[in-house]
């Protein structure tokens, strides 16, 4: 009895961990998630979609490393920023500043 009760508890904790280690998206996830969102508030072309996804995966990645300092990814953030806006049109950068806060939340979100 005392064994399987052992083996019913070593299972239940093994499956929590592995519940806690999936509920984080990974970079590739997050990164379709910002593309997606923002070809919903700006209309992307189709290379800017493959541009941003790979700028975003990237960004995501780096900011994954747990060595990252504050100021480091404050950095990454603001270069991302930069080239995004470098990116889109002078009507597409108009409608993000317009939405930038409804991104944010959302990607806020999704890396909860």
């Amino acid at each position: 009895m005392k064994k399987l009760f052992f083996t019913l508890s070593l299972l239940f904790a093994l499956t929590l961990t592995a519940s806690a280690q999936d509920s984080k998206m990974s970079p590739e996830a997050l990164a379709k998630k910002e593309v997606s969102t923002l070809t919903e508030l700006v209309g992307l072309t189709d290379t800017q979609v493959a541009d941003l996804y790979r700028l975003f995966e990237q960004k995501y990645q780096m900011l994954a490393d747990k060595n990252l300092s504050a100021e480091r990814k404050a950095e990454v953030n603001r270069i991302v920023g930069l080239k995004l806006e470098a990116t889109l049109t002078g009507e597409q950068n108009k409608k993000y500043e317009a939405a930038k806060a409804t991104l944010e939340k959302v990607m806020t979100e999704a890396t909860k």
